[in-house]
């Protein structure tokens, strides 16, 4: 499927667009017009010319891909057996290229784009929300874009600023909840970076060993007993390795355990093991594990989030800082603080919004009289619904 074949069947809608422009630039021009002859415009216009700049920008964003092409095409993609996924259709099967709006806004990948099957994904049809992966490892670019652009639009609502009200509770609430809205997603995304940064909860020599100890121990109640092996021998090549800044010694954890499709499964028998230590303690056997009771409590946990990291679902930075000669790492600022951040600024930012409408409808009970006042010369430019 080419560019050509893309554009002979795309359908814009021009007579919408131009109508759509046309009254973007009566608003805009009414309202230039009658701020420079001194004659006022209601807090209802002020809304309405964010919305404009909004859909003007969306306009132009959207301006370049194809819109109405009702047409398919046969593509080559891998098509996954039901049976494996269960259900009655076949579904596609593809490496994932983005990331949805919630995962860039935890920094966190749905799956890593050069990893093997393991990390393919089943879809049915790709989300709207997709945005492209980026390899930024402390926050997507499109986060401190998303940050000025809420600021920007938000500070639009200011130009009302200093307009009649018909309380002076309402200008009040209007002031407030100007500066909420511009305020709280600048604070919600920007917290976004601050939270990647991480700190040390442990000596890495110290767990590279005890990582050592888990494989060989485990390994005997392996079926892949080669598996284990191979794994064994490159945690050990990795803990031998006396100058911590040499490549050998800086070996991503995911490489080890991960390096074939067979070595999956041995870090997850190796958290069934610990599991059954902790199991052992609450029923009073100490015998069902006795090789595990002299491992730290603290291995157990740090060696769980290592899995999770390796299976992508921590954050890039902590992905980054998985390796033999960094991990054990943790983020400085707890993750349940960083989401309830961008809950609480989410909440704040929604309900200023609800309260700017609110006021800019509740003050065109009392308006000043100069509102209703046409403008001169911008009566002849056509717009829908003007008199």
């Amino acid at each position: 499927m080419t560019e050509d074949d893309i554009g002979e069947r795309t359908k814009q809608d021009w007579f919408v667009k131009v109508i759509a422009t046309l009254q973007f630039l009566h608003l805009a021009l009414s309202l230039i017009v009658r701020t420079s002859q001194g004659v006022a415009f209601s807090q209802l216009e002020t809304i309405s010319v964010g919305f404009t700049v909004c859909g003007a920008i969306i306009y132009l964003l959207y301006f370049y891909k194809p819109q109405g092409l009702q047409a398919y095409f046969v593509t080559g993609a891998q098509l996954v057996d039901p049976r494996r996924i269960g259900g009655n259709r076949q579904k596609l099967l593809f490496k994932r290229k983005y990331d949805g709006f919630w995962d860039v806004l935890r920094n966190k990948r749905k799956a890593d784009e050069e990893t093997d099957s393991l990390s393919k994904t089943v879809v049915e049809r790709i989300p709207n929300d997709n945005i492209p992966i980026s390899q930024n490892q402390w926050a997507h670019p499109g986060i401190f874009l998303l940050a000025l652009t809420s600021a920007l639009f938000e500070a639009l609502h200011a130009i009302a600023w200093n307009f009649e009200f018909p309380t002076l509770v309402e200008k009040i609430l209007w002031h407030i909840a100007t500066i909420a809205s511009a305020a709280s997603p600048v604070a919600g995304l920007l917290l976004i970076p601050v939270a990647q940064l991480t700190i040390s909860s442990g000596d890495a020599h110290a767990f590279l060993g005890n990582c050592l100890r888990l494989v060989r121990e485990s390994s005997w109640h392996l079926h892949d007993k080669e598996a284990a092996q191979r794994v064994y021998k490159r945690l050990e090549a990795a803990y031998l390795q006396r100058d911590t800044n040499n490549d050998n010694a800086q070996v991503y954890y995911k490489d080890i355990f991960f390096a074939d499709g067979a070595t999956a499964a041995v870090p997850y028998l190796i958290i069934e093991l610990l599991n059954a230590m902790g199991d052992s303690a609450k029923t009073g056997d100490p015998d069902k594990a006795p090789w595990l009771n002299s491992i730290p409590n603290e291995f157990k946990s740090d060696f769980c989030n290592l899995v999770r990291i390796m299976k992508g679902k921590e954050s890039k930075t902590l992905n980054v800082n998985a390796k033999t000669n960094v991990f054990p790492v943790k983020k400085w600022l707890p993750e349940w603080i960083n989401n309830l951040v961008l809950y609480l600024t989410s909440a704040l930012y929604v309900l200023a919004r609800v309260s700017i409408l609110a006021v800019g409808f509740s003050s065109l009970r009392r308006m000043p009289a100069s509102v209703y006042e046409n403008t001169p010369w911008t009566v002849y430019i056509p717009s829908v619904g003007s008199g």
